[in-house]
């Protein structure tokens, strides 16, 4: 099982957008799981790590080899998602993992444990546990912090104050969210904030 996190930020979505006719609706720009297993969109997290490659190595072109990787991504994941919402697969008993993300998405700034999300699918907090470890290679634990990373990165690069984003994204104190950052990152909040800033976009037109 692969999983792959692919965040585009407002900014990035503006400048887009003025550059070209936005395929994205605001329903499809929120959080949302693809599932592309058996279909003929798996290979998208192939083209997605190219262009990662691309942007590490930077070979002569690497710049505009990402930009047009990144148009194609986009491009395949809009066709990709708009394939999945017109099956109608409401009979379908949606599987545990699915469940499990889902209710992750959903509810991360609040309070969630394993116990919580154990008792919203109906099953032992030990299967919850063994299938996010198996599956997704990480605790149920990291799970969640990662994801809660991905949103504090979003706050952050929105200007939010720190202390504000560590409780909007679920961390009991700012103390817990640096050491979480700190060590899923690299870097603290504050140094992630003004990397961001030194690497801001230019202006549209």
């Amino acid at each position: 099982y692969k999983r792959y996190v692919l965040w585009l930020s407002p900014r990035f979505m503006e400048l887009y957008a003025g550059l070209y006719p936005s395929p994205f609706t605001d329903r499809q720009a929120k959080p949302s799981m693809l599932r592309t297993g058996g279909t003929h969109w798996e290979r998208l997290g192939e083209l997605f790590l190219a262009g990662v490659r691309e942007s590490e190595q930077q070979p002569d072109g690497w710049e505009a080899a990402v930009v047009g990787n990144t148009m194609t991504l986009l491009t395949r994941i809009k066709r990709a998602t708009d394939a999945q919402s017109a099956r109608h697969l409401q009979a379908e008993k949606p599987e545990l993992l699915d469940r499990i993300m889902a209710y992750v998405e959903e509810r991360y700034p609040e309070d969630v444990t394993l116990g919580t999300v154990a008792k919203e699918c109906f099953v032992s907090e030990s299967t919850v546990s063994h299938l996010v470890k198996e599956k997704l290679g990480v605790s149920f634990h990291r799970y969640l912090t990662q994801r809660r990373l991905i949103g504090a990165k979003k706050l952050i690069a929105e200007s939010m104050e720190l202390e504000e984003v560590a409780r909007c994204c679920g961390f009991r104190d700012y103390s817990g969210f640096y050491r979480a950052f700190r060590q899923e990152v690299g870097i603290s909040p504050r140094q992630y904030r003004k990397l961001q800033e030194e690497t801001q976009l230019p202006s549209l037109p």
